[in-house]
């Protein structure tokens, strides 16, 4: 696996996890 993808997909987890803590933040 290629060093870039796999920061990419770093990247996009880390997107992911940000906006389900933002929205249960939102709708505790």
């Amino acid at each position: 696996m290629p060093s870039s993808l796999w920061q990419y997909w770093r990247g996009l987890s880390g997107w992911n996890f940000y906006f389900l803590v933002k929205f249960g933040l939102l709708w505790a």
